[in-house]
C-alpha cells in the first residue's frame, strides 16, 4: 500500500515539474503566436505560428489589473484597461531595445487584448520620412526586398479634392476608416517637407502646432498628460506648453504586405510598453 502511494506522488511530480517549466517558460521566455490576417503575407500567411523571444527584451506584465498575469494573455484584460506607461512593467532585460526590421508581436495600442505583428521600421531617436515611393531613415533610404517597388502612401477624398495622406493608410477599424494622425492640415502638406522624430525616452522637443498634432495621443493617453490646442498655442491647466520631454520609447512599424496593413499609419508610434517580443523562428 505504502508502494503505491510513493508511486502515485511520484507520478503528480513527473506531471507537475514538466507542466510547471513550461508556464513558466511561456510567462518569462517564450510564446508562440499565430497569425491572423495577411498583413505579413510577404513572408508569414494566415495560419504561421511564430515563436515570441520574450527573455532579450524581458517579460512584460500588466499591471493594474489582478486578472491577467501577461498581456500575452489577451483575453484576460479587465474591459476599462488603461494603456500608459505606468500600466505595464518589464523584467530586467538583456537587451535595452528592439532594432530595425525585427518582427515582433505587440498589442494593439488602440485595443490592447488583440495581438498584433509586424515589421519595426524605424526606432527611438530615428528621423523617418515617407513619400510614394521611399521610406528613408536618418537620411538613409530604407530598401529591403520585401519593400521594394511599393506604393506607402495611400490617398482619400476630402470634401473638396484628394488629399495625399502621410503616415497613413485606409484600414478599416470598428466600422470607420483609421487614419494617423487624423489632423488633414498636417497631412496635407507636401511630402517633401514631413520628416518625423521617433520620440525616445529623455530626449526633448519643441512643441508646434504641427508636431503635437502628431505626439498628442503619446503626451495624453500614453504618458497621461492634459495639453490643449487653444488658438495655435499649447496649454496645460492654463499655463503655456512650449517643449516636451518624452518619458517612454516608441517605434514605428509597417506590415509586409505594405498595400493591406493596419500598421503605424493607422495606429501611430508603438509605445515599447506594447511590445511583447520578437519573433525568432517560424514553426
Amino acid at each position: 500500500m505504502k508502494s503505491l502511494k510513493n508511486i502515485s506522488v511520484r507520478s503528480i511530480w513527473y506531471v507537475l515539474i514538466p507542466v510547471t517549466l513550461v508556464f513558466l517558460m511561456k510567462i518569462f521566455v517564450i510564446d508562440v503566436y499565430r497569425v491572423s490576417s495577411n498583413s505579413m503575407n510577404e513572408t508569414l500567411e494566415v495560419g504561421d505560428i511564430v515563436v515570441i523571444d520574450k527573455l532579450s527584451k524581458g517579460p512584460l506584465f500588466y499591471t493594474k489589473s489582478n486578472k491577467s498575469l501577461n498581456p500575452f494573455l489577451s483575453k484576460l484584460f479587465d474591459r476599462n484597461y488603461s494603456n500608459s506607461f505606468d500600466s505595464f512593467k518589464r523584467l530586467v532585460a538583456l537587451n535595452k531595445e528592439f532594432k530595425r526590421n525585427e518582427i515582433v508581436v505587440f498589442n494593439n495600442p488602440l485595443y490592447l487584448p488583440e495581438l498584433m505583428i509586424k515589421r519595426i521600421i524605424a526606432i527611438p531617436g530615428d528621423s523617418l520620412k515617407i513619400t510614394d515611393s521611399n521610406i528613408s531613415v536618418n537620411n538613409m533610404v530604407y530598401a529591403p526586398s520585401h519593400l521594394r517597388n511599393k506604393n506607402y502612401v495611400s490617398k482619400a477624398i476630402s470634401k473638396d479634392e484628394q488629399l495625399i495622406q502621410l503616415l497613413t493608410v485606409d484600414a478599416k477599424e470598428g466600422g470607420r476608416f483609421s487614419i494617423y494622425p487624423e489632423d488633414i492640415s498636417f497631412l496635407n502638406r507636401k511630402l517633401s517637407e514631413q520628416k518625423v522624430f521617433i520620440p525616445k525616452r529623455g530626449v526633448t522637443i519643441e512643441l508646434t502646432t504641427t508636431n503635437f498634432n502628431l505626439y498628442k495621443r503619446i503626451i495624453n493617453d500614453y504618458e497621461k498628460r492634459n495639453f490643449i490646442n487653444v488658438e495655435g498655442e499649447i496649454f496645460e491647466k492654463g499655463k503655456r506648453v512650449c517643449r516636451y520631454t518624452f518619458k517612454e520609447n516608441y517605434y514605428y512599424v509597417l506590415g509586409d504586405n505594405i498595400n493591406n496593413s493596419a500598421d503605424s499609419r493607422a495606429k501611430g508610434f508603438i509605445p515599447e510598453f506594447n511590445i511583447i517580443g520578437k519573433t525568432i523562428l517560424i514553426l
